[in-house]
């Protein structure tokens, strides 16, 4: 097990993501606190870059947090993520893993097949997934750039001298006037994100946007995040409807309702009430995320669009969005990004691409109104050959399309589905009139 003198560090990959610890500068306390966490993993001096989650394993890793977590209180999270992976699942442990996308993609995969084939197995069998990997993704990855952002560590994204800053938003800077005092999240806080934050957020485009524009994304996971907990800025959520109140007691959900119907696929809850949602804020959001991730040399020919993100226009045409749910998604409460650049020519195929997830739900749209775009991509003919050249996205068939460009505020009654197969789904009635904007 290396580190680096800088900064003493220890990655964990597992199936259902990854987590990353840092001990700081090392010195006499740090390496022991390091040595003896390798030793909950390790029973000898000889380390492979895999082991078993055994219960041993685990047990040992409880006692260690158990001693330890006042001083190091992240050892929670890596205990509750080890704790909750089934018994004998191989995990993944480095100093630290390659950043550059396709070599932890190709971490990814030995990750899997550690946990598929028999040990002698395994080398031949990591060669041939890479190589169907590279096959499946080679015409996508000429015509694209891949950047995805970590969420394990803290980030700042822009620049991080507020001296130096200038808005990416409103063009603000302190010399005009704006201010930057307050940590502007680049993944909505409420969301589960308190580790990628951009630099480049004024204190009014802030407010602006956790006023007006990121609710209607945040309140479409409300009953999702209080299930599973998700904390935000004011921790986790407490709804209150008109027929019942959802909260989140000490990690368990907790629902009173006035009406519960028990069938035999499952339980049933109409809480009543309604709240507020506008489809173009929701996509708007969406795009402010991507907006807010990649770097100042990439929002070339974006201004338009960060002009309809900031502002308020009458109704405008874009792109449908892709949604779906993935069941049993290995960790309910992730977050993340995968943003596409297009590098080339052919503009058949949009400028930029983002897949959000957070959880089950699965996002992918397109930033509309990229000055490098000349295809609007609103017919079905231009959507289907951009979804066409995504192949992780068109072989699977639970994808609905999405048309949220309404301006028009629409009603939205929730209600829970809970059904015997332990699967969460929040349901949603559109009240309005609007038949572009499908249910979520």
């Amino acid at each position: 097990m290396s580190h680096h003198a800088d900064n003493l560090t220890i990655e964990f990959m597992f199936l259902g993501g990854g987590f990353k610890l840092g001990f700081g500068t090392p010195s006499q306390e740090s390496l022991a606190k390091y040595n003896e966490l390798l030793q909950c993993f390790y029973k000898s001096d000889t380390y492979k870059p895999w082991v078993a989650a055994s219960k041993e394993i685990k047990h040992d890793l409880q006692q260690f947090v158990g001693k330890h977590n006042k001083s190091y209180p992240h050892l929670n999270k890596l205990q509750k993520i080890i704790q909750s992976i089934q018994d004998d699942e191989i995990l993944l442990i480095a100093g630290e893993f390659p950043t550059e996308t396709s070599k932890r993609h190709e971490m990814e995969i030995l990750l899997e097949v550690l946990n598929e084939v028999d040990l002698a197995n395994v080398g031949s069998e990591w060669q041939k997934r890479i190589a169907e990997s590279k096959d499946f993704t080679k015409s996508l990855l000429e015509s694209y750039d891949l950047f995805t952002p970590r969420t394990d560590i803290r980030i700042t994204i822009g620049n991080s001298r507020k001296d130096n800053r200038i808005c990416r938003f409103c063009g603000g800077r302190l010399a005009s006037g704006s201010s930057f005092s307050k940590v502007a999240h680049a993944i909505p806080e409420a969301l589960g994100n308190k580790s990628i934050v951009l630099g480049d957020e004024c204190d009014e485009c802030n407010k602006y946007f956790g006023d007006n524009i990121e609710p209607h994304l945040i309140e479409s996971f409300d009953i999702y995040r209080a299930f599973l907990g998700v904390k935000g800025k004011s921790g986790t959520p407490n709804l209150k409807y008109t027929n019942g109140e959802i909260t989140h007691k000490d990690g368990i959900a907790v629902v009173v309702a006035k009406r519960i119907e028990f069938t035999e696929n499952g339980i049933s809850v109409n809480l009543g009430g309604s709240r507020k949602l506008t489809p173009a804020k929701l996509y708007r959001a969406l795009c402010k995320i991507t907006l807010s991730v990649i770097g100042d040399q990439e929002l070339i020919g974006l201004e338009d669009t960060l002009d309809w993100v900031r502002n308020d226009h009458p109704q405008t045409q874009t792109p449908k969005v892709g949604i779906t749910i993935i069941r049993n998604a290995p960790d309910d409460s992730i977050v993340s990004v995968a943003v596409f650049t297009r590098k080339t020519e052919d503009y058949s195929l949009p400028h930029v691409v983002t897949e959000f997830r957070f959880g089950s739900f699965v996002y992918v749209y397109i930033l509309p109104f990229s000055r490098k775009d000349k295809l609007k991509f609103l017919s079905d003919s231009e959507f289907e050959r951009f979804w066409s050249s995504f192949p992780m996205y068109n072989q699977i068939d639970s994808w609905q399309y999405h048309d949220l460009q309404s301006t028009q505020e629409l009603s939205i009654e929730d209600s829970i589905k809970i059904s015997n197969r332990n699967h969460i789904s929040p349901k949603q009635n559109d009240n309005s009139d609007d038949a572009n904007t499908a249910d979520q």
